[in-house]
């Protein structure tokens, strides 16, 4: 059983009003992303599960996110070395995807939870976008924020890295496993965490900047 559930029964038992899964990525409502990355399909399960109980009172709200961009941009994972001025592009780099900060999915939270717009977020997904951007158009901005041109170390060919990774695993080989992420943030054969129904505006968030919070990310790099 995943341990989610087991919390999720224990909140049930607890009187727990609102329930909010771990989904802050890709979308699992979608029959697409979870034949792509087959390990989130733990995270829709639990989805079913909390609908199964929604006759108890407890209430759920599922938040995609896409891409952390200060996490991704400081740890790396966005393909991008802060410090070396190098990146790696997946495809062409061009494909378009939803993206956030911490700080704004906190407030999202809170949000959330708030008298406001707890019933209108129940028992459904509530897709977060601050901005929607691409590899190509962060690395303008990180050439502009630096004064210096930046170096395209690798470019990934996602259809086949996809490919890659299946594979692995198959072999219970799970070393690549998260490269589907980002074959499904960065790469071009289909948009799949790029949303058309972002909640922000709905959630009273205010409207972020997306080189200024580019430019936040260097001063912890």
């Amino acid at each position: 059983m995943d341990i989610q559930q087991t919390v999720a029964e224990a909140a049930i038992a607890a009187g727990v009003k609102r329930f909010i899964p771990s989904e802050f990525s890709a979308d699992t409502a979608s029959p697409e992303v979870l034949e792509l990355i087959p390990f989130l399909s733990s995270k829709r399960q639990l989805i079913e599960f909390l609908r199964s109980k929604e006759n108890t009172g407890m209430t759920w709200t599922a938040v995609p996110t896409s891409a952390f961009l200060d996490w991704g941009l400081g740890t790396g994972f966005m393909g991008f070395n802060l410090k070396s001025r190098e990146v790696t592009l997946w495809d062409d780099g061009e494909a378009f995807f939803s993206a956030n900060t911490r700080a704004i999915i906190g407030k999202a939270l809170v949000a959330i939870l708030s008298d406001k717009n707890l019933e209108k977020t129940k028992n459904q997904y509530v897709y977060l976008g601050s901005y929607t951007t691409s590899q190509k158009q962060i690395l303008s901005i990180c050439e502009k924020v630096t004064s210096s041109k930046w170096k395209i170390v690798e470019r990934v060919d996602a259809s086949e890295r996809m490919k890659k990774v299946h594979e692995e695993m198959k072999n219970n080989d799970f070393s690549s496993a998260l490269d589907l992420l980002c074959v499904a943030t960065y790469g071009k054969e289909k948009e799949f965490c790029k949303w058309e129904n972002a909640w922000n505006e709905k959630l009273g968030l205010a409207e972020q900047s997306l080189e200024e919070d580019i430019a936040a990310a260097f001063k912890g790099a």
